[in-house]
């Protein structure tokens, strides 16, 4: 009777290490999910999501673009100064559309879900949530096409448009939208108000 009493206390002990070991492992692993550096990107301060390669964007707009391989999450912001801005609506309206020209030749299959207002840094936004297939441009590839999800939030800001973007798997784009949320809410412009 002796040896079943310890053998349960044994039993016991090593079902509460393993469960101790789980929540360690689980708490370290979203400590490393939830990690931010601190970034500056024309005036405009960001928390980043860590872990990313950061790449520049052509076309004389600044901005930064956490990358990774082939279908996976990448935030963009950019921060493009603006000037003789006499309709914010129709400034907004005006950079959606040329953004959605821009990813309608870069992206195979884009499609426009919705088009709303949202708030970006305390200021009225522009939302536009989007679909769009990833292709790998292998012929040789093994990897089939990947269905992306994609979100853009537009806002103008002491003379600046402010573009946030998230592009992620679209099994993957509800934990994408918060870290993406978290980038959005780290933000704030130098001389804005």
């Amino acid at each position: 009777m002796r040896r079943a009493a310890g053998q349960r206390l044994a039993d016991g002990l090593v079902i509460l290490l393993v469960i101790l070991a789980l929540a360690g492992g689980w708490a370290l692993k979203a400590s490393a999910e939830n990690r931010t550096a601190p970034y500056l990107l024309d005036g405009l301060h960001l928390n980043l999501p860590s872990g990313g390669r950061i790449a520049g964007m052509e076309n004389g707009v600044r901005s930064v673009e956490l990358a990774g391989s082939f279908g996976a999450t990448r935030f963009e912001v950019r921060n493009q100064p603006l000037q003789g801005v006499t309709s914010i609506p129709q400034a907004l309206l005006a950079a959606s559309d040329a953004l959605t020209l821009e990813r309608a030749r870069t992206f195979t299959a884009y499609h426009i879900l919705v088009v709303d207002e949202t708030s970006l840094l305390g200021e009225i936004g522009l939302l536009v949530s989007y679909v769009f297939v990833e292709e790998d441009l292998n012929a040789l590839s093994q990897q089939p096409p990947v269905v992306m999800r994609g979100e853009d939030r537009l806002s103008l800001l002491a003379g600046h448009l402010l573009i946030f973007s998230v592009q992620a798997e679209q099994s993957r784009f509800a934990a994408a939208q918060v870290q993406f949320q978290a980038l959005c809410d780290s933000a704030w412009l130098e001389g804005g108000d």
